[in-house]
């Protein structure tokens, strides 16, 4: 393939550590290498990017609280005001897999009220329950209810678009990700010393480990670039397959109609093909690049070997045919008796 051709001299990472691991898991240094001179930088800005901006995490979306309605209120007989509230609930860090959940307390004073005096789903965690969130001074009882929701990035939100008279919906940053520092050094390959070698320091606020959030973040660049390249592949192939009707209408890629079991592939990646019902070659390119990746046990590897074979037949991932045809064992004999020379 062409992007073989100018890809073949450069340098791509073989190495990968993981030092200084804390107890928790919540910081890690990460280093990568070795990188071709200047990817160092080039890498470690898009991973530091998607680490601080694309990790999904758990935010408060709205506030419930006996005798506030809007953040810059006051409550009788509780020491704080809402703003103040507001400002130490958001620092409560929740762990949870769900899209939306409730956690709510009611609490009689007097008492100083903690994170680990809310009432939790059970599948959502606190992990930092000593935290403080305010102070009933008098006997009264408050109320709070919290609504949480997961997401990635930041949301702002503007006082014109509160949603209820007793609830406060607040500016939420879902990201785990505490800070991530990089730094790039040089290193030996062979005889060459100037490659670079990408070092990641990564901390979070616990509801994920380092280590899992960089995972994450490599998945979500390789998705990115890989749907890219799908599209790219796809509209390729429609002008392709346009550009042969307009030429020769009658001109048929036989390819399409041989068994993959005639094909010289792994048995790894038989197997997978096998796995998901594909007995054609027809059946292989329609699938895009995306939907083989999600496939258990097939990888990187049987991808490229597949694109590899499938480019040597002047085919590809993606491509808009119709199929399979009404006709499909007339068409399979017919690609027999061509590959026989008949």
């Amino acid at each position: 393939m062409v992007s073989e051709v100018y890809s073949r001299d450069i340098v791509f990472p073989r190495k990968f550590k993981v030092e200084n691991i804390t107890e928790d898991g919540s910081f890690a240094k990460i280093v990568v290498s070795p990188l071709q001179q200047g990817f160092g930088t080039t890498v470690g800005n898009i991973l530091r990017r998607t680490l601080l901006s694309s990790i999904r995490g758990v935010a408060i979306d709205t506030l419930k609280i006996t005798g506030a309605v809007h953040e810059y209120s006051t409550i009788d007989g509780v020491k704080e005001n809402v703003c103040d509230i507001i400002y130490n609930l958001r620092r409560i860090i929740f762990a949870s897999n769900l899209n939306n959940t409730k956690v709510s307390m009611s609490i009689k004073g007097p008492k100083k009220v903690y994170a680990s005096d809310l009432e939790l789903h059970a599948d959502v965690k606190i992990l930092n329950p000593e935290h403080y969130l305010f102070e009933i001074t008098t006997d009264r009882q408050i109320d709070v209810e919290l609504d949480l929701c997961a997401g990635i990035g930041d949301i702002f939100i503007s006082q014109s678009k509160q949603h209820s008279i007793d609830s406060i919906q607040l500016d939420k940053h879902f990201s785990p990700v505490l800070n991530v520092k990089t730094a790039i050094s040089q290193i030996r390959v062979d005889e060459k010393n100037d490659y670079d070698a990408l070092t990641l320091e990564v901390k979070t606020n616990g509801s994920i480990t380092a280590e899992e959030s960089f995972k994450i973040a490599v998945s979500i660049l390789t998705n990115f670039l890989t749907a890219i390249d799908d599209a790219q592949n796809k509209m390729y192939s429609n002008v392709l397959i346009q550009n042969e009707d307009k030429n020769n209408k009658d001109d048929v890629n036989y390819n399409l109609f041989r068994k993959v079991d005639d094909l010289e592939l792994s048995v790894r990646s038989l197997n997978c093909l096998k796995t998901e019902g594909v007995e054609y070659i027809g059946d292989l390119v329609i699938k895009q690049e995306n939907d083989m990746m999600k496939t258990p046990n097939f990888g990187r590897k049987s991808l490229n070997e597949l694109k590899k074979i499938l480019s040597d037949m002047n085919l590809s991932f993606g491509m808009n045919i119709q199929w399979r045809p009404s006709d499909l064992e007339k068409k399979v004999a017919e690609a027999q008796r061509y590959f026989n020379g008949e």
